[in-house]
């Protein structure tokens, strides 16, 4: 009886230690499938100028003198003054953040063929940034003038003039000779909860004059699995900074499962914007479509503002 009680003992143990190994492997291979452990992670601290008109002209100066450089007779004497200029203005720390990010299909999938198939790689990374604050709906202020035709008008761009925010389109719809809603179709980027918009009378039939709506709720920027450089409709690139390209990435030596970059993305912030997060990205391009995205985030404590003569500083730890 001790016999068949010892081995039923060892049964049950040997198939609870074989259903704990399948949902560790189904807890492995989930981790693995939503890029947890092939992510990076986003540290960004913004500085703002002690003085910010002074190092907007400092930035705007010296771009004029690199342009100067192929010129016979220019000499590097007054581009020297200017950069050690900027480098003597100070700048306080405006705000910090960090995120997670997510790395789409086609991050992951290069990643694997180039190191397990051995296919021919140079490292070459660079970063971009993320608009934050689209449109997610609106309330109806003002009414457009006019004798309207009732219907529904899609592809109606909002226009703008109280904010930096650009982009926004709506579908809206007239019944009764009034406008009854105004459905966003494109969030854009950019805006701020109050916002004024208007709505075109060009874009209504028989307004007379402009119909306005107002910013009620934003939308977040999204992720997906499915995210290329060529299309990612759930977020949009910022460009709001002079560097002529996107910010080069160089990395230092791994160590502990971890690689992280040797120096600081900086930013030179030329705008007022509300960045969501940033991306990783193999073409320097700004607003270019090629290349591969390996991976894209946002803040998980919302967006941040950053304004013209800020710095925008952004480390990044990528661990396996």
């Amino acid at each position: 009886m001790s016999n068949q009680r010892g081995r039923l003992g060892e049964l049950i143990r040997s198939r609870a230690a074989a259903a704990a190994a399948v949902v560790r492997h189904a807890l492995l291979e989930e981790r693995l499938g939503n890029g947890e452990h092939f992510g990076f992670r986003y540290e960004l601290r913004c500085f703002s100028p002690v003085d910010p008109q002074a190092v907007v002209q400092l930035r705007a100066a010296i771009a004029e003198e690199i342009s100067r450089a192929l010129r016979p007779d220019w000499t590097p004497h007054w581009l020297i003054r200017l950069q050690r200029e900027l480098a003597g203005q100070p700048f306080e720390l405006a705000w910090d953040g960090a995120f997670l990010n997510l790395v789409p299909t086609g991050g992951a999938d290069d990643i694997l063929t180039k190191y397990f198939a051995g296919s021919t790689y140079t490292a070459a990374w660079y970063m971009g940034l993320v608009n934050g604050n689209g449109v997610a709906t609106v309330s109806i202020t003002t009414q457009p003038t006019g004798t309207l035709t009732n219907g529904t008008y899609t592809g109606v761009a909002l226009a703008d003039d109280s904010s930096a925010g650009v982009g926004a389109v709506a579908t809206v719809t007239v019944s009764s000779g009034a406008v009854s809603a105004v459905t966003i179709t494109a969030p854009g980027e950019n805006y701020a909860i109050g916002d004024t918009l208007y709505i075109p009378s060009g874009s209504i039939t028989g307004a007379t004059a402009n119909g306005v709506v107002t910013v009620a709720t934003l939308q977040p920027p999204t992720f997906a699995a499915g995210d290329t450089m060529a299309s990612h409709a759930g977020w949009t690139e910022n460009a709001s900074y002079s560097n002529a390209a996107r910010p080069t990435l160089a990395f230092g030596t791994a160590a502990s499962r971890s690689i992280a970059l040797s120096s600081a993305a900086a930013f030179n912030i030329n705008g007022t914007a509300t960045i969501a997060g940033g991306f990783f990205t193999t073409v320097s391009t700004i607003g270019g479509t090629t290349g591969i995205l390996y991976s894209a985030g946002a803040f998980t404590g919302g967006n941040k503002a950053v304004a013209s003569g800020d710095t925008l500083s952004v480390s990044a730890t990528q661990s396996v």
